[in-house]
């Protein structure tokens, strides 16, 4: 047994094993090459291949006693699971259709830059910088030869006479003064030429001239229609008289006729007869003449009134001319908030500086500023896009990798096309310029970006299968 066991070791040490490569030199023994000694092995060699056979039997027992590893008990199990995890990620996750288009932001009370309109100095500040304003505010005097105070004062009284024109009140006009307007520099010869049409004017407002004239006309217009009442009763009275003459003579005649009166008789009622007569058409010549009285200062009146009309015409356009005069010399020479909000100096400015036409010198911010993105649509898939359908937004001057992206909403749609054969839509950010990553964008408006429009929120599935099935149609 122990020989046994020493000449096990032999082999092991001479035999390698499964893990090492031996080099057959050094397995097999030096064996002289003489006849006699080979002749004598066959029994060593049986018995080292009995012992090799024993040592391969034992590794092989020992490799298929050993359990398997646990990626090869579970490996298709796990992936069939991995397979199963990826079908299902393939509905849950989302894989939209969308259609790109250009965007621009624009707002819809956008800060406004004044500027100067005209080469000259700025005679008078009325605003500190980071000053709140109100709409219609005056800012700044621009250099004028006329006073600006009393150009502003003469506005006031204009708008005023207007203001009483609209409300159908032209003879309170006449409560309003012109005569202390003196330094109005670029505005006189306007000035003249409406404060001339306006002492015109004054002729025809109440206590006036020709108010008073048209009254006159209408006391003896009035005067006439009771003359006529007179003259009317009074040939009433002459043609009764006139038939009660006549009938006298009638008796008269017949009594002639049978001789019971003189003739001179009949000669006188006649004569009577006829001068009743001639009395009843003095009154009807008279009668005439009161209705040409009448006429004639009715048309008096209606030319007084026609002249009242066209003076009030020709003063009201003289008024609006004055009205548009100053208007202009107030956007010139005047510089008035816009809007309220607050005013921000775009440099450097003080009184008596000298700027020039077109030089930026304020920036007015509103309080209140909403925005919303202009969607220039293409002719390509517009049929998908509809109205409350999801806009995914980047701004070009905010990297969506850094800044993320902003959400919002179509709003508006337009039927036609409005220019260069696209079609516009609007879309409305209901949370603000808040990204996906947490981040607030400032707004400027005009802001250009790139716009999604997401028509179909589709699954990965979804989308496999409709390529699927529209490859087979």
């Amino acid at each position: 047994m122990e020989k046994r066991t020493e000449q096990e070791t032999l082999t092991k040490d001479a035999i390698p094993g499964p893990t090492e490569q031996a080099d057959p030199a050094e397995v097999q023994p030096d064996i002289p090459h003489d006849r006699s000694t080979v002749e004598k092995a066959p029994d060593d060699s049986q018995s080292t291949s009995w012992s090799e056979l024993d040592v391969r039997s034992e590794e092989v027992r020992e490799i298929i006693g050993r359990p398997p590893h646990w990626l090869i008990r579970w490996g298709i199990t796990a992936f069939f699971v991995v397979l199963a995890f990826i079908f299902l990620s393939t509905v849950f996750i989302r894989y939209p259709e969308v259609i790109e288009a250009p965007i621009r932001l624009t707002a819809v009370h956008a800060p406004q830059i004044l500027q100067s309109r005209i080469d000259g100095r700025i005679t008078k500040l009325l605003v500190n910088n980071n000053e709140e304003v109100h709409a219609g505010q005056i800012l700044a005097w621009m250099e004028s030869t006329a006073d600006h105070e009393e150009v502003l004062q003469l506005g006031d009284r204009i708008s005023e006479m207007r203001n009483r024109f609209i409300q159908e009140q032209p003879y309170r006009i006449d409560e309003l003064s012109l005569g202390q307007f003196r330094n109005l520099g670029e505005l006189q010869s306007a000035f003249q030429g409406f404060e001339q049409s306006w002492r015109e004017f004054k002729a025809f407002l109440p206590d006036g001239y020709h108010d008073e004239r048209r009254e006159i006309l209408q006391r003896e217009l009035e005067y006439t229609r009771q003359l006529l009442a007179n003259l009317q009763e009074q040939k009433a009275i002459y043609e009764s008289d006139h038939e009660l003459a006549r009938n006298e003579y009638e008796m008269q005649k017949q009594l002639a006729e049978r001789d019971f009166i003189a003739p001179i008789e009949i000669a006188r009622t006649e004569s009577d007869v006829s001068s009743r007569r001639q009395a009843i058409q003095q009154i009807e010549s008279s009668i005439i003449n009161n209705y040409l009285s009448q006429t004639a200062k009715m048309r008096e009146i209606m030319e007084l009134n026609r002249q009242t009309e066209e003076q009030t015409a020709v003063f009201l356009q003289e008024l609006n001319i004055m009205i548009s005069a100053i208007d202009e010399w107030k956007r010139t020479h005047v510089i008035t908030a816009p809007f309220g909000g607050n005013i921000v100096y775009t440099g450097v400015l003080q009184e008596n500086q000298t700027v020039r036409a077109g030089q930026e010198l304020f920036y007015v911010q509103p309080d209140h500023v909403d925005f919303f993105g202009e969607l220039a649509v293409s002719q390509r898939s517009f049929g998908k896009i509809e109205e409350g359908q999801q806009v995914l937004v980047r701004f070009s001057g905010y990297p969506h990798h850094e800044f993320g992206s902003v959400y919002g909403e179509i709003d508006y749609f337009s039927d036609f096309p409005v220019r260069d054969s696209l079609f516009y839509a609007s879309v409305k950010f209901t949370e603000g310029l808040v990204t996906n990553y947490g981040m607030e964008i400032p707004p400027r408006s005009g802001m250009m970006g790139s716009a999604e429009i997401i028509t179909q929120d589709m699954s990965v599935l979804e989308r496999i299968y409709n390529n699927i099935t529209r490859e087979l149609r």
